[in-house]
């Protein structure tokens, strides 16, 4: 080159990224032929993670095309991503099997458009689709981290035909109900008779079978069976039916295998069902059974949030909640899945020995801003070996190095800590800042901001670090979005505005604490409402006698987006408080399952379990969701109380009984029920003329008695 003048030469790398690192250096050298020494030059450039695309697969039991709470997912049912539109799997094509609530997730996806497959040979025979489209429509990708998450596929039963199924477990802990990380038992023979509710001896040898192709059929790996294509009419369910398939004859593989029968409100206590009458185009899943076998054992593990980067869970790190996991079999097919609780522990129960794998499944995209710390989160999966002993670990740990965030909410009882239900602030401007003049204040010798986001609907925000230093994270004041708000959280700096000092001095880390909660004033209201056992099936909160359903988790929306989560409490409310004016959606989502076969009758199906709310200028209670339990067939006759020099007789009388183990019988009084029996008062289980049943309340007194009589079933109906 002449004197003065200058070459540039534009170049481009790319680098296959690895799976477990959100950033990479990329070193470059320069060399000449002449005597000027070689140039080096390092940059750290942030890895773009993809977008997700899933959702659901699913039994819609009313064949509304709508998911509904209680509908059950389809299990290891193989789901792809048919980049080419030519219907068959190529070995390029991200493939997927569904998880025990039918769920699946396709993640670390470039930008661009895309088409989910079912794999129809992994359905059950007999299904049509009812909802969706398969191949679905195109789905586009069109940023970093996008999240897709509609693209569901219902199914239901042939037109004119019925459906009966549902799922066989260990139930380990032989309490009848079905709990998380309970895993099914595979390969039981299960039959369909005709024999009725006037049966005496139900499924033994002498009973009528339903002839191929409905019986018998075999429990897939997760415990799951469906009988399909049945003609309208009455059965029974046959469990454990042995090799030759005749029920009851003395090769029962369960049986034989140490397992014992349990009795619940989920499990029918026998190796029958009830007596089940299904309409043309009805689909019955819950016909379940439960069985223990004491010798089984357990599977531990925690998902966790590791602070200090070294893939060792220490004291204090906390879990990682509402990550789905499953637990698969050698053939890697889905036998049980669980969900990280609060402190991020999750377990699988009543397994027998074997070898099995420990797999993230995370259907809800918690884990999408994170990388693992550890081998196995980096696998997303670890191998574990059951014998004689429980096996406990710690395996999963992430973290999302070189970042600072990440929350800004609505703190309704502005105590600086995000409660359930206090929803994030959308469209908050947050600034990032680095402290350049190293005196540790924010001022004119920082220059400009290194980056602005904008919170999304759930408040949150993140910005990627290139340098370890120390920053400022600030949210400038006078915005609009946060006018009627006053900070309830601490402010480390005398700039205008709020903000967070970070100090980032090691890139492996990061801090998720620059968190900012606001108080709104009283131009803010509370959406609320109450999650009941409608009783009587009116579509209405009757109080009293209605009780509250606890447990059931409400996710709060704004344009499609969650922007809070809350549980509902002991009595059923919950409330999402501290609200600007705008249209809302309350939606159940009931993660713990809390309502499984439970009808839904507020609002009246076939509408989903949401309600929109619009908020204007003041508070929107009574937003309710009824659901009713179906029982089983217990007709009552007659029910009397009589005053008795000891107390009050009460006595009631059935014409018929189908799958009543017994009864508790409460005296209602100052909105309080008082037990009056405490042990089980045994039913006939099956009877066509019913019974009758006398018991003694000696604490009765007052002029007015009311009392409660709770039937408990065989199995969940």
């Amino acid at each position: 080159l002449a004197p003065g003048e200058t070459l540039r030469v534009d170049y481009q790398v790319k680098v296959r990224t690895p799976p477990d690192v959100n950033r990479v250096v990329n070193l470059v050298t320069v060399t000449s032929f002449e005597r000027t020494p070689p140039v080096t030059a390092r940059t750290v450039d942030a890895v773009i993670e993809g977008g997700a695309i899933g959702d659901l697969v699913w039994i819609d039991a009313d064949g509304d095309g709508i998911f509904d709470v209680g509908e059950q997912g389809l299990v290891n049912v193989q789901v792809w991503l048919d980049l080419d539109n030519d219907g068959a799997i190529d070995a390029a094509e991200p493939q997927a099997l569904t998880g025990s609530r039918g769920t699946y997730l396709f993640s670390g996806l470039v930008p661009g458009t895309y088409r989910v497959r079912v794999d129809t040979g992994t359905l059950p025979t007999g299904l049509v689709m009812s909802g969706g489209a398969n191949p679905s429509a195109p789905q586009t990708i069109t940023s970093a981290n996008e999240f897709i998450d509609t693209v569901d596929f219902g199914y239901k039963a042939s037109p004119g035909t019925a459906m009966i199924g549902n799922y066989v477990w260990s139930d380990a802990d032989a309490d009848g109900t079905q709990d998380a990380g309970e895993v099914g038992i595979s390969g039981v023979k299960m039959a369909l008779s005709t024999s009725s509710g006037a049966d005496v001896e139900p499924c033994t040898a002498d009973d009528t079978l339903v002839g191929a192709p409905f019986s018998p059929v075999t429990t897939g790996p997760d415990g799951t069976y469906l009988f399909t294509g049945l003609a309208p009419g009455t059965y029974r369910v046959c469990a454990d039916v042995g090799a030759n398939g005749i029920p009851q004859d003395g090769d029962e593989i369960l049986l034989a295998a140490g397992y014992v029968a349990t009795n619940g409100p989920q499990s029918a206590g026998h190796l029958y069902g009830n007596a089940e009458t299904v309409a043309a185009d009805e689909i019955r899943t819950d016909v379940d059974f439960g069985f223990r076998n004491a010798t089984y054992k357990s599977i531990t593990d925690r998902v966790w949030f590791d602070a200090d980067n070294d893939g060792v869970w220490d004291f204090g790190e906390p879990g990682i909640p509402g990550v789905s996991v499953n637990l698969l079999n050698a053939a890697d097919t889905v036998r049980g899945s669980s969900v990280s609780d609060v402190n991020g522990f999750f377990t699988f129960s009543g397994i027998a020995p074997g070898t099995y794998t420990i797999a993230i499944e995370d259907a809800d995209g918690r884990l999408l801003s994170y990388t693992g710390t550890t081998a196995e989160a980096v696998a997303a999966e670890t191998i574990v070996a059951l014998a004689a002993l429980d096996v406990t670990g710690t395996h999963f740990g992430y973290n999302a190095p070189g970042s600072i965030g990440d929350q800004i909410w609505s703190d309704a009882d502005s105590d600086g800590v995000q409660d359930p239900g206090e929803a994030g602030i959308l469209g908050v401007s947050v600034e990032l800042y680095q402290d350049l003049n190293g005196n540790g204040l924010l001022d004119a010798g920082d220059g400009a901001a290194m980056v602005t986001q904008f919170t999304n609907a759930a408040g949150r925000y993140l910005f990627q670090v290139n340098a370890a230093t120390r920053y400022f994270v600030s949210v400038p004041s006078g915005q609009a979005v946060l006018t009627g708000y006053l900070l309830t959280t601490g402010d480390t700096d005398p700039a205008a505005g709020h903000q967070v000092r970070v100090p980032l001095y090691n890139l492996g880390l990061s801090d998720l604490t620059a968190d900012f909660g606001y108080k709104g004033d009283a131009s803010f209201h509370a959406i609320s409402g109450t999650v009941f056992e409608d009783s009587d099936q009116d579509g209405t909160l009757d109080n009293p006698p209605e009780l509250g359903v606890s447990g059931v988790t409400l996710d709060l929306l704004n344009g499609g987006i969650v922007i809070a989560t809350t549980v509902a409490a002991i009595d059923g409310t919950y409330v999402f408080p501290d609200l600007p004016d705008g249209t809302y959606t309350v939606r159940v989502t009931d993660t713990s399952l809390f309502l499984d076969d439970w009808d839904q009758t507020a609002p009246a199906l076939p509408a989903a379990p949401e309600r929109l709310v619009t908020l204007a200028g003041t508070d929107s209670p009574a937003n309710d969701f009824g659901f009713y339990k179906k029982p089983t067939r217990v007709f009552l006759a007659a029910f009397t109380a009589t005053r008795t020099a000891e107390g009050a007789l009460v006595t009631w009388e059935t014409a018929a009984e189908s799958g009543t183990a017994g009864f508790y019988l409460y005296r209602l009084e100052r909105g309080a029920e008082n037990p009056v029996t405490t042990e089980l008062v045994p039913a006939l289980l099956e009877s066509s003329s019913g019974g009758t049943y006398t018991v003694l309340d000696a604490g009765a007194s007052g002029s007015v008695l009311r009392y409660k009589l709770v039937e408990i079933v065989t199995q969940g109906a």
